[in-house]
């Protein structure tokens, strides 16, 4: 997908930091196509400052995705970016953990609370 490709691109040729780069990934954060919003959360896990809230509600959003690989792109992205002891990040990843059928997104959900 041609879509996937330019996401990569961006996050492996900017700035961790840009501001359009960063906004390039959490539009893509909302397409319909499941590569897509994997990219695009694992190029905010790259390209964020520790702390950018846009970075942490699209990856918060997408703790509800319906694909197992894509929660855990955005728990890992959640993990690196949110600022540690933030009781909203807290609360929604003690949620995610509580409904999470899938093993390895449990686990990194514990990492990100310790």
């Amino acid at each position: 997908d041609v879509r996937v490709a330019v996401l990569h691109a961006v996050a492996s040729m900017s700035l961790r930091g840009s501001q359009d780069a960063v906004a390039c990934c959490v539009d893509g954060c909302t397409d319909p196509s499941e590569a897509v919003r994997r990219a695009a959360v694992e190029g905010l896990t790259r390209l964020s400052h520790k702390g950018d809230e846009e970075a942490v509600r699209a990856g918060m959003a997408l703790l509800e995705d319906p694909s197992a690989m894509v929660r855990l792109a955005a728990m890992e992205t959640v993990a690196a970016v949110a600022q540690k002891g933030d009781e909203g990040v807290c609360a929604a990843i003690v949620a995610r953990i509580q409904a999470e059928p899938t093993r390895s997104v449990r686990v990194l959900g514990h990492a990100a609370l310790a």
